[in-house]
């Protein structure tokens, strides 16, 4: 049985792991927005405030700093691995197939 994955599906699939990981990056950083909102100008004292203010750090973790770093930057580097992976095979394979 021959399995045949081309670069353009591997292009394809990697494109489209960048594209959802871009739509969430952005979503964590509108609950980002949104939380901050929340404990500036609802919540500012109290063990609630400090639970969401821990809760914002952890957030803001997914992202990176200075929004880099993060899920967005993942999406890149799932890209590039599916755009590399046909050669790559094709490199480790070429002692048996050569």
């Amino acid at each position: 049985m021959d399995v045949c994955v081309d670069d353009e599906y591997m292009e394809q699939i990697g494109e489209y792991l960048k594209k959802e990981a871009y739509e969430l990056d952005e979503m964590i950083w509108s609950y980002i927005r949104i939380v901050r909102q929340v404990c500036e100008d609802g919540i500012s004292e109290g063990e609630t405030s400090k639970a969401l203010e821990e809760f914002l750090e952890q957030a803001r973790s997914l992202v990176g700093v200075d929004n880099s770093g993060g899920v967005d930057t993942t999406g890149d580097q799932l890209k590039r691995y599916c755009t590399n992976y046909v050669s790559r095979i094709d490199d480790a394979d070429k002692d048996l197939y050569g």
